[in-house]
């Protein structure tokens, strides 16, 4: 009877045994299980960050603006499109100063700000069709008859000048005449030839290339001193009329002579006829 008692005894002892190992291993597996499934689940994580921060974020292209001084097959692309707008500009692919004023009539005519560069608003304005209203044409002139001494034409013509206009503006700064042609580039016509008076040796004319800007009737010179029908031509030097005092009586209707503080005086008359006449953006060359 003990003896059955004892064994009885060993058999519960090792089954309880047994029955511990294999919660204990049990338990461990279960927790290696759920350790490895967390490593698993930190280095998915940790792929997708290392995956985001791979990506290079890209911001939208911004639209290039041709301004002066570039030069490509694409500004020759810009030149052809405003020659079929009807702007006389070199088909060279360099963005000169005739290429920038041509665009800002452009510009001034569809209602466009008027930097003279070419952006996505203007560009996408010159890749439209020309209609009627968007075409340029040229503004007719009032000539009463044309000079008959066109030795200017000759000269102007070997010059290569061009202008976004038909029209272009020479001041002779030696003879001191101001003659006006109709045309084009190396086929200018002289359509106006007017006498003119230039800066004085302390205060000579501004020489170059410049181009029809601002307009207005008066500016006042000093007290009672003013100018009529004044025409900018670049910053402070304009055609304008011969000195008036306040109620338009002509001070020093002198021509031909150099004393000016630098513009170019005309008569009252030439000068309104420049400022009705001559476009905004017409070349003016002084020499």
């Amino acid at each position: 009877m003990k003896k059955s008692i004892g064994i009885l005894s060993l058999i519960l002892f090792l089954t309880i045994v047994f029955a511990g190992y294999n919660f204990f291993n049990y338990r461990s597996v279960t927790q290696n299980n759920i350790l490895t499934s967390d490593e698993k689940t930190n280095e998915t994580n940790s792929d997708e960050k290392l995956q985001e921060n791979d990506l290079e974020v890209k911001e939208p292209e911004k639209p290039r603006i041709h301004k002066l001084g570039d030069t490509g097959d694409d500004i020759k692309e810009l030149q052809e499109k405003l020659r079929r707008f009807g702007y006389k500009v070199s088909e060279d692919g360099v963005f000169e100063y005739s290429t920038s004023w041509a665009i800002k009539i452009f510009q001034k005519r569809n209602s466009l700000p008027v930097d003279g560069t070419a952006g996505e608003e203007t560009l996408y304005k010159l890749s439209l069709e020309p209609t009627e209203e968007t075409m340029y044409k040229p503004q007719e002139v009032e000539v009463s008859e044309k000079p008959q001494d066109r030795s200017s034409e000759k000269i102007i013509n070997t010059m290569n000048l061009t202008s976004p206009t038909n029209y272009l503006m020479w001041v002779n700064t030696k003879n001191q005449h101001t003659y006006v042609f109709s045309g084009e580039n190396n086929n200018w016509s002289l359509i106006k030839d007017m006498p003119c008076t230039v800066g004085n040796d302390s205060t000579p004319t501004k020489k170059g290339t410049f181009y029809v800007d601002e307009k207005g009737l008066y500016f006042k010179v000093k007290g009672n001193v003013r100018c009529k029908y004044f025409t900018q031509f670049s910053g402070n030097y304009l055609f304008h009329s011969v000195p008036l005092d306040n109620n338009d009586n002509v001070l020093d209707s002198r021509l031909g002579v150099k004393v000016s503080q630098g513009c170019v005086r005309l008569s009252i008359e030439n000068a309104k006829w420049v400022q009705d006449n001559m476009e905004f953006a017409t070349t003016v060359f002084v020499n």
